[in-house]
């Protein structure tokens, strides 16, 4: 069943990789989810209910905690993302907001007995059932902690699995040269939208001196309440409103101090995402 859903997963996103197929292959999601029934929510808006494992292995979110409006998230997105992070054997990942470790246990699959998978997690309840649920992943260190605040070690890779209204200093600070980061960057929507937050995910990488970065998608995600601040929050919402499909040039992400320029579509002091290559300005 399970090597089913990883074959059809893949085809949906039009990717070919053999330790990403085997690592959705391996993990059950059923074991990383409240007991049954489940509540399921597919990206077309239907809800319904299952108790049925089959049901959970297809592309559909199903509730971690229904009234937080919290669930695990898209196999689909998340099975692209890991692809396009060009996710290797024996590297060193931290996977900030782990939830109850369903796609830690998948990066760990993937960096395979030789690697290393550090997760965070905020939420008491949620870093205790993620703790459970790991044991099976020797290679993973499950954490109750501010994922703003981590990694304190040099990494590889960075997911972030909740929503920033910036990209935080000491993520970009633990990358290794050639070290990826993904973050989704998000504002709070119009409306009774609560924690959940919308915007467009980055993939950041370390080029030397410097930090390339390009659009990954749009994002409808949880908030990263510690990377959250009202000054980015603005500078985000004016870029998503008045260049809505300028996160698609971005090319870089530039940390050295200049004035607003043409090139900056969403411009912070410190992390500003610019249209510029990587050759142009140096990160400091």
């Amino acid at each position: 069943m399970r090597a089913a859903f990883a074959e059809q997963l893949l085809a949906a996103c039009g990717i070919s990789n053999e330790r990403l197929l085997r690592a959705f292959t391996a993990v059950p999601r059923e074991a990383f989810l409240p007991a049954p029934p489940w509540r399921l929510l597919s990206l077309d808006g239907t809800e319904s209910s299952t108790s049925d494992p089959t049901e959970v292995h297809r592309d559909v979110l199903v509730a971690l905690d229904a009234d937080r409006m919290l669930f695990n998230g898209s196999p689909r997105l998340w099975a692209g993302l890991f692809h396009a992070l060009d996710l290797r054997e024996g590297e060193r990942i931290a996977h900030v907001g782990t939830g109850a470790g369903y796609y830690t246990a998948i990066l760990a699959e993937i960096v395979g007995a030789r690697g290393t998978v550090l997760g965070f997690e905020i939420d008491p309840g949620l870093a205790e059932r993620a703790e459970e649920n790991l044991r099976a992943w020797p290679q993973v260190s499950s954490t109750c902690g501010d994922g703003a605040e981590h990694p304190r070690e040099p990494v590889d890779v960075i997911v972030v699995n909740a929503g920033a209204t910036h990209v935080v200093d000491r993520w970009l600070d633990a990358l290794r040269p050639g070290g990826r980061l993904y973050a989704p960057l998000t504002v709070e929507p119009p409306g009774p939208a609560g924690t959940l937050g919308i915007g467009v995910g980055m993939i950041v990488r370390r080029e030397a001196d410097r930090f390339s970065a390009r659009f990954a998608g749009p994002v409808m995600i949880f908030h990263c309440s510690s990377a959250r601040a009202p000054k980015a929050n603005a500078a985000l919402a004016d870029a998503l409103q008045s260049v809505p499909s300028g996160a698609e040039s971005v090319r870089s992400l530039r940390r050295d101090p200049h004035a607003r320029e043409a090139d900056c579509w969403c411009h912070i002091e410190g992390r500003c995402l610019s249209f510029r290559t990587t050759t142009s300005e140096p990160h400091r």
